[in-house]
């Protein structure tokens, strides 16, 4: 052994420099920038800002027609990404908000809404045509009016496909709204006879996992 004590020392700082402060440690991961790298050969700055772009007006195309629908009672305003709402009929919360209702009434119709949300994103993605996310969420800021600490059902539209246009969009969106226009009157009934009632019977809650966000 032709090193010196100190030599051994010098040696381990500097592989400890080297792991620490030149070069990154990333184990058996791949290069994972090479993929940014390669989109901005492919498409330029100008090509990448250009996709971007037309994502944000594809996201606000589907904003103002998901909320012009009237169809939906939707808990966030889609910038860019996602956009998360239940299926509850203007025209439904209309009678549900004039309606003087006890706590165990509005839980009532919010598992009514949640049995409809799911019984339309189910449809859709039985049938193979439209294939919308699904998960529970709280509706924190109320949009519901139903005063509930109790997890929404939601449906979830996001972006991922840059050759989406505005035609493909409205095609894919006109299968949600048929289902939705044919569900109004069964809801309605459903609901209407929760507004109605004298008792005070509640209902259970909903501990089910739907869709592919609660698999697992």
């Amino acid at each position: 052994n032709f090193l010196t004590e100190a030599d051994d020392k010098r040696i381990d700082e500097t592989r400890d420099c080297f792991a620490r402060d030149i070069t990154p440690f990333y184990g058996s991961r791949g290069f994972e920038s090479l993929k940014m790298w390669l989109t901005i050969k492919a498409l330029g700055i100008d090509g990448i800002g250009k996709v971007v772009e037309d994502r944000q007006k594809i996201s606000a195309y589907i904003s103002n027609t998901v909320v012009n629908s009237k169809y939906f009672c939707v808990f966030n305003e889609m910038t860019f990404y996602r956009m998360v709402f239940i299926y509850y009929p203007q025209v439904i919360k209309d009678i549900v908000d004039k309606a003087k209702l006890t706590t165990e009434q509005k839980l009532e119709i919010k598992h009514i809404i949640d049995g409809f949300t799911h019984k339309i994103n189910e449809e859709l993605y039985t049938s193979g045509e439209l294939c919308l996310d699904e998960f529970k969420l709280d509706d924190l800021g109320n949009f519901s009016n139903l005063d509930t600490k109790d997890k929404f059902v939601v449906m979830s539209i996001s972006i991922g496909n840059p050759k989406h246009t505005k035609r493909t969009i409205k095609k894919a969106l006109n299968k949600l709204f048929k289902l939705c226009k044919e569900n109004i009157p069964l809801m309605k009934e459903n609901v209407m006879n929760v507004v109605n009632k004298t008792n005070n019977n509640t209902s259970q809650k909903d501990d089910k996992n739907y869709g592919p966000a609660g698999w697992g």
